[in-house]
């Protein structure tokens, strides 16, 4: 699994408005475009976020992210010395950022999601329980144990277009949060870093 180097749990340095990658390798634009997957879950939001679309680079995102929010503004984190990897969060969204847009090399590659009030693709929910939550999935997810908690696990649901949602599931047995991405980006654990 590869990590990039920045984290989105940390304050880092913020710019207004994106600028574009001129140079930037498009992030799994041919994933996007792969073919339907059985048991697949084709919904709202497993190819983006709102109007936003994978593999748009920075420029067309923040215009897409306008049309969404209509005018929220986005704020946009640098990456970190060295690395390719950084977030975008929504300007109005300042102490713990509770959305987040992750781009590498300079295109939209995933989105977390650490809230109650945003309903995933197929209707799952940060605080829902892991019994909840399989049973809204039902015979559409992968589970395996999580990286760092003893315990606690991942969901996995596959997109209808190469794309994963991936739930994070405490030892608790509650949702802490979500996120819908493309690889390998979808499986950074740490986010950037």
């Amino acid at each position: 699994m590869a990590v990039a180097a920045c984290s989105h749990s940390e304050a880092p340095e913020t710019t207004s408005v994106p600028t574009a990658a001129a140079t930037a390798t498009p992030v799994a634009a041919a994933s996007v475009e792969e073919a339907p997957r059985a048991g697949a879950l084709e919904a709202d939001g497993m190819e983006g976020y709102g109007s936003t679309r994978f593999g748009m680079d920075e420029s067309r995102f923040a215009t897409a992210w306008l049309a969404t929010t209509q005018g929220r503004g986005i704020r946009q984190t640098e990456p970190a010395p060295g690395a390719t990897c950084h977030y975008a969060y929504p300007a109005d969204d300042k102490d713990k950022p509770s959305l987040g847009f992750m781009f590498e090399d300079g295109r939209f590659a995933r989105y977390d999601v650490r809230t109650d009030k945003e309903k995933a693709p197929g209707g799952g929910r940060v605080g829902m329980t892991k019994v909840e939550l399989l049973a809204l999935y039902a015979g559409k997810f992968e589970e395996q144990p999580a990286k760092y908690e003893a315990r606690a696990s991942t969901i996995r649901v596959a997109g209808a277009q190469g794309t994963s949602l991936v739930f994070d599931v405490s030892a608790d047995g509650e949702v802490t949060q979500w996120r819908v991405g493309v690889s390998p980006q979808i499986d950074y654990v740490e986010g950037c870093g």
